[in-house]
């Protein structure tokens, strides 16, 4: 809301005339060349095809969009009680009830994942409310029933509802608790029991890779990262978040965003004027928060209570802030303070600010320096001896030289300067509140995007045992659709686009006894994608050539159905080669599965 302010006090012996104070502008963002710009309303952000501006300046210009966008009317962040915290950082407030190993069919092939009811407004005004939110467990990083404050991140260990802690190598989830690999066997746990669980840490760059492959598959978008006041953390891409007005298009209180993760089966409609701040990337940019760290080394004297780093917060847990300006992301630390990180081959350079955060007040007396594990002693980059939170430096792009051997490591050191501190600064290191702002590492775009395609078919489940007879980029390509039409499940979801005539799928299958019929969940949706033809080979001789069904929001998604009359024990090969009519021959593949006659001809009715 704009307006005045009024503010009226008294003053012994008289009443001081009111001062006016105005409101601070709705929206501010900046830019990668440090242009900041604010302004009551954001132009342009509504339909399909939405391009927004702020102030005249475009904010989602694909080769430089804003560093971020922040809604300086949101209430204040809060830490929800019960979440699900995902690998890279996002964040659905919620609490797990439940577990699915797969789809519903067994040629519906989805991947594992939790059932979430979340503590968050997720769908439009008049759509039919969701009770759960779809989670895929590859993408879990923590899970919460029962906050504990101060407890730190610990991979590998459940935390339960007392004292007790039980570290683990592996999990498995049911519908009712879980299941650990321990050193001395095995351990179930039921749900009511836990209160936090801290899964084993996996590989942040291939994670990374992985949620590029579905966001952003042929590297041309931005990626998007939304927060609200109330803990939802959501990344996504421009290929994945439209805007839906409801009534009138230029309230930011009728405009919700439609918005998928990679960790979600579902889609969120977040209203934009609930949203506090956008983060946006190119998608040969990443944020370096996204990847963890591989070490982290405390080294100060008096400040061992604050010994572990945090994300996107000072070291005391308060948002990132110096000099008079909030940041968008980053690390926390005390001085002195070492963070360390594999570099992934197709790094480019560095960049990041750096400061004493505004906890340090004016003490406080740190330096930030950069290295790499190639040259241990001799810094890429040192700052000059900060003290108080007054200035926020800059490193600039610090190059990255090519590893020939074993990966380069990155190092991040806040260093409290013992041996040359002045006699000014604080004698003792109290009050070395150091943060890591903004950091981000420039990726080799060409080299980034055929790693991306080398893992373009494991962005779909089911693509899992099959074989595509061609490269991604070339042969063919994903593609994000978004059909609301489906109102149960809204959901953005990846098809397969032809780009060089027919593509053949192929795997090899033993045929069991009583099995002798392969149900193929493929279709096309009915006004989104033209028309193809799949023709179905077994062992090479051509079985049935069939048009790819229409799939409609009303009624169930029916199987192609291929008999294997006369097949029982043997080893086959089947190949589905799919025939575009042109480049909008968009295929969904959701699976096969071979199965008794009795239950396809239940399928195919």
């Amino acid at each position: 809301m704009g307006g005045l302010v009024l503010l009226f006090w008294l003053s012994a012996p008289a009443l001081v005339p009111p001062a006016i104070e105005a409101a601070a502008p709705h929206y501010a963002a900046e830019w990668p060349d440090g242009a900041r710009l604010s302004a009551d309303t954001i132009e342009g952000w509504h339909g399909s095809d939405a391009r927004p501006t702020l102030a005249g300046r475009a904010l989602l210009d694909l080769a430089r969009p804003a560093h971020w966008l922040r809604n300086n009317r949101a209430d204040a962040a809060s830490s929800p009680a019960t979440f699900v915290e995902l690998q890279g950082g996002d964040s659905l407030p919620g609490n797990v009830v439940g577990f699915r190993a797969g789809g519903d069919a067994p040629y519906d092939q989805l991947p594992p994942h939790l059932l979430v009811e979340p503590r968050v407004a997720i769908d439009l005004p008049g759509m039919p409310p969701r009770a759960t939110i779809r989670v895929a467990v590859e993408h879990l990083r923590r899970v919460v029933w029962k906050s504990r404050p101060g407890l730190h991140d610990q991979p590998g260990t459940l935390f339960y509802r007392g004292d007790r802690r039980q570290a683990f190598r592996a999990i498995r989830w049911s519908d009712t608790g879980v299941r650990l690999l321990t050193e001395n066997g095995s351990l179930a746990v039921p749900i009511a029991d836990i209160a936090e669980i801290h899964l084993p840490r996996s590989d942040s760059w291939e994670t990374h890779l992985r949620r590029l492959a579905v966001l952003a598959p042929v590297g041309a978008t931005n990626l998007v990262r939304l927060s609200t006041p109330d803990g939802l953390r959501l990344t996504t891409s421009l290929e994945r978040l439209q805007t839906r007005a409801i009534g009138e298009t230029a309230d930011p209180d009728h405009a919700f965003q439609a918005v998928q993760p990679v960790w979600s089966l579902d889609t969120f409609f977040v209203k934009q004027s609930q949203i506090r701040e956008w983060q946006f990337f190119p998608s040969n940019q990443l944020p370096l928060t996204w990847i963890d760290p591989v070490a982290s080394t405390h080294r100060a004297a008096l400040s061992s209570g604050w010994q572990h780093w945090r994300l996107d917060a000072n070291v005391h847990g308060d948002r990132l802030a110096a000099a008079g300006e909030a940041f968008g992301w980053g690390f926390g630390v005390h001085a002195s303070h070492e963070l360390q990180f594999v570099l992934p081959a197709v790094a480019k350079s560095f960049r990041s600010r750096l400061a004493l955060d505004k906890a340090a007040g004016e003490g406080g007396c740190a330096r930030g320096q950069v290295f790499l594990s190639s040259a241990p002693h001799r810094p890429l980059f040192e700052s000059d001896l900060l003290i108080g939170s007054k200035r926020v430096l800059n490193t600039g792009p610090l190059a990255l030289p090519r590893s020939t051997s074993e990966p380069l490591r990155l190092v991040l050191v806040a260093d409290a300067a013992a041996k040359d501190r002045p006699s000014s600064a604080d004698p003792l290191d109290i009050r070395d509140v150091f943060d890591w702002l903004e950091p981000c590492l420039e990726l080799q775009s060409a080299e980034l995007q055929l790693t991306v395609d080398r893992r373009a078919a494991s962005a779909i489940a089911a693509l899992q045992d099959w074989s595509l007879d061609g490269d991604h980029g070339i042969d063919w390509r994903l593609v994000n659709l978004f059909d609301q039409r489906d109102h149960e499940r809204p959901a953005f979801r990846l098809a397969i686009l032809p780009l060089n005539g027919p593509l053949t799928l192929s795997r090899r299958l033993h045929v069991e006894a009583g099995r002798e019929s392969l149900a193929v969940l493929i279709g096309r949706r009915e006004k989104l994608a033209t028309p193809s033809d799949v023709e179905v080979r077994v062992n090479g001789i051509r079985v049935d050539t069939v048009a790819v069904p229409i799939w409609t929001e009303i009624g169930p998604r029916r199987p192609l159905l291929v008999k294997l009359d006369g097949y029982a024990g043997r080893d086959l090969e089947i190949e589905l080669e799919i025939r575009p009519t042109d480049v909008r021959s968009y295929v969904e593949w959701q699976g096969a599965a071979l199965m008794p006659p009795p239950a396809a001809a239940a399928a195919q009715r």
